[in-house]
């Protein structure tokens, strides 16, 4: 493991440092909502999550609505796997 031969001085290590900078953060301005985000992310707005300019996710619907859906969606789709199911077997037999 290298060793330094002296100590580093407080000035020459900042004299070093000055280069590392923290930049300012790029800041866009969204095309539909005229809500301001960072580059490259995604926003909440209204209840909506944006991405260059398309709603990923509707909270308000999809709470509702999917849930509902899903419910509705699985229990008929079983009763119907099930129906079509006991006529391919009597079919069959």
């Amino acid at each position: 493991m290298a060793h330094p031969k002296r100590k580093i001085s407080k000035t020459r290590r900042d004299k070093r440092r000055t280069h590392f900078k923290a930049t300012d953060q790029q800041i866009a301005k969204c095309r539909v909502t005229g809500e301001f985000h960072l580059y490259h992310r995604a926003h909440w707005y209204e209840g909506k999550l944006y991405y260059r300019g398309k709603v990923l996710i509707d909270s308000a619907g999809d709470s509702a609505g999917d849930s509902a859906g899903d419910s509705a969606g699985d229990s008929a789709g079983d009763s119907a796997g099930d129906s079509a199911g006991d006529s391919a077997g009597d079919s069959e037999a």
